[in-house]
């Protein structure tokens, strides 16, 4: 059994896949039912993001986002500046620490808390 999409609602379409092709690699694929449909090339098992539109003005539960990992600290630093740079807004900024970086960056579309993170590099 294999995890094969995450569904998460927007409230402005174009601002969120703008958003995941830019900065993470995704790609608008489809659209059907009123969705669009992201695929990530990088993985191999086809993993899509499913951005449903819901009016302006909806807001994500607090608790809820989902993360990518990458291998070094160095390269969440890296991801930080880049959207930092861009414009993008966080719900949290870079913690920084000798086995751990993290921050949480904020879909512009949406409001979906996206985490980028690494934790105990080798």
């Amino acid at each position: 059994m294999k995890l094969n999409h995450l569904q998460v609602s927007t409230y402005d379409v174009d601002a969120s896949v703008a958003f995941y092709e830019r900065f993470f690699g995704f790609r608008k694929s489809w659209e059907a039912d009123g969705e669009t449909f992201l695929v990530r090339e990088a993985d191999e098992d086809g993993f899509l993001l499913a951005l449903k539109p819901v009016e302006d003005g909806v807001e994500p539960p607090e608790w809820l986002h989902f993360g990518f990992t990458v291998d070094t600290i160095e390269e969440v630093k890296e991801q930080y500046a880049v959207l930092e740079a861009a414009g993008i807004k966080f719900e949290m900024a870079i913690l920084d620490r000798d086995d751990m970086a993290v921050f949480y960056a904020l879909d512009p579309g949406s409001g979906n808390r996206v985490e980028v993170g690494c934790w105990y590099p080798a």
